[in-house]
């Protein structure tokens, strides 16, 4: 794990998502107040994502060395995908309800904290992936967890009682699907290729993760009866998953999947259209993150 021993990673661009969390953007913008007379920071509220991808491509020519993301996974996606391969540095504040990359790389989920954290940090390169033409910060996925994102994106709802109750009521119904995965014919509940150790919420998918080892870990699970699953999904708090008789897990740098059944897809949590041939990369030192 290389970290970057500059001390200033400022001036500092702060995007916010004003949508994401229940009553967080406004613990925020009380906390990032009492640095107003700071001038080597800036907070912008975005407007839509268009908005948000104009201000990343001007950060740069702008001066800013750090872009921070102030919201949930999806804003944390949305915002850290544009950096990629890019000189200038990303930070976040979890303001949403997983903040599962946030999590990852140590973030307090305490905004006041969270924020003396990141401008106080220092940066390293982590890995990234890249799902097709598709860039992914933490983790993707087939097959079950792709449908539940799903179902929790058409919800409207936020927040991690409605994902697992979405999750409880979705299970009784999904079956396996079929998959070739290089080049081997199997079914399976769901596949997910993490670089990252968890989804949010401290449920540790891929618990022993190394973000910078130019590998990622592909996480094959299936079905497990109606009477193991709560034993099994318990095993992700317990960063004991991988352990599970229904689960296997594999390293690689390269992977391809025809997703056969056209199961869902998930990238850092977001819905994708099915796609039938997934061909997964990983992108070496790519994303330049702000830890303390």
């Amino acid at each position: 794990m290389n970290i970057d021993k500059r001390a200033d990673c400022g001036p500092f661009l702060f995007i916010t998502n004003p949508k994401s969390g229940i009553g967080a953007f406004d613990e925020f913008k009380k906390s990032i107040a009492r640095f107003s007379n700071r001038p080597d920071i800036k907070v912008v509220e975005s407007k839509s994502e268009q908005h948000t991808e104009s201000l990343c491509k001007s950060a740069v020519s702008d001066g800013y060395r750090s872009i921070v993301a102030v919201g949930g996974d999806g804003t944390v996606h949305s915002i850290g995908a544009q950096l990629i391969n890019k000189d200038i540095s990303f930070g976040i504040i979890p303001t949403g309800s997983g903040n599962g990359i946030a999590r990852h790389l140590g973030i307090s989920q305490h905004i006041p904290t969270a924020i003396k954290q990141i401008l106080s940090s220092k940066s390293r390169l982590i890995d990234t992936l890249l799902v097709n033409e598709h860039p992914a910060i933490g983790f993707c996925g087939v097959g079950f967890d792709g449908y539940v994102a799903k179902l929790f994106d058409i919800s409207g709802k936020r927040g991690f009682r409605n994902y697992i109750n979405l999750s409880y009521k979705a299970y009784r119904s999904y079956q396996d699907r079929r998959y070739l995965i290089d080049g081997i014919e199997l079914k399976a509940f769901s596949v997910i290729i993490a670089n990252i150790n968890q989804f949010g919420n401290d449920a540790f998918i891929n618990a022993h993760a190394i973000d910078d080892d130019g590998k990622f870990e592909v996480i094959t699970i299936n079905r497990p009866p109606f009477h193991a699953a709560p034993s099994v999904a318990s095993r992700l708090f317990l960063k004991t998953f991988h352990e599970s008789r229904f689960v296997t897990r594999t390293s690689k740098s390269y992977l391809e999947i025809d997703n056969l059944e056209l199961a869902s897809i998930q990238i850092d949590g977001e819905t994708l259209e099915p796609i039938q041939k997934l061909k997964i990369n990983i992108v070496p030192k790519s994303l330049n993150v702000l830890v303390s």
